[in-house]
């Protein structure tokens, strides 16, 4: 499948152990005054080093996945760069409290469309990464949106219905 990434989470990891150095990105919440997981659901998307070092701008940006797996007890969305003007088949957004209100985990996307890929929780604050096909939606307690994408611009962005 082809992912255009919409919005990435707010916590990185790097790891230099491997033959080939991977970086880690996941969902995180300021608690404390410092940026920590807090994960509700610890899932991961995966970028090898050598091929984020060629992108710009991951906003838009296109890879290619196998879907997202199960991997150490959590969900990992392994991606790889592919040839730019590939159709996405899915868009990876993360969402905030501050976006949409409080979100319920078993009913706040679409559940046919939408795959939860980490969620971090801290007090009110959370920040859920999801898997969404175009057009689905994702709700809180104060707003809905939904993933609209354009037949001229193919990057997706979130929109209030």
């Amino acid at each position: 499948m082809i992912v255009s990434i919409v919005s990435l989470g707010s916590q990185w990891m790097d790891s230099r152990r491997s033959e080939r150095p991977v970086l880690y990105n996941t969902t995180g919440l300021i608690d404390h005054g410092k940026l920590r997981c807090r994960s509700r659901l610890h899932g991961t998307v995966r970028f090898l080093r050598r091929e984020m070092a060629a992108v710009t701008q991951l906003a838009g940006s296109r890879w290619t996945s196998d879907g997202i797996t199960e991997w150490s007890g959590g969900p990992r969305l392994a991606l790889r760069r592919c040839a730019a003007g590939q159709r996405p088949d899915r868009y990876l957004v993360t969402v905030t409290h501050e976006m949409v209100g409080r979100m319920e985990r078993s009913t706040s996307w679409d559940g046919d469309e939408v795959e939860l890929v980490s969620m971090s929780e801290c007090r009110d604050g959370q920040e859920a990464m999801l898997l969404m096909q175009p057009f689905a939606w994702v709700r809180g307690d104060r707003r809905l949106l939904h993933l609209v994408v354009s037949p001229h611009d193919l990057r997706g962005s979130l929109q209030e219905i």
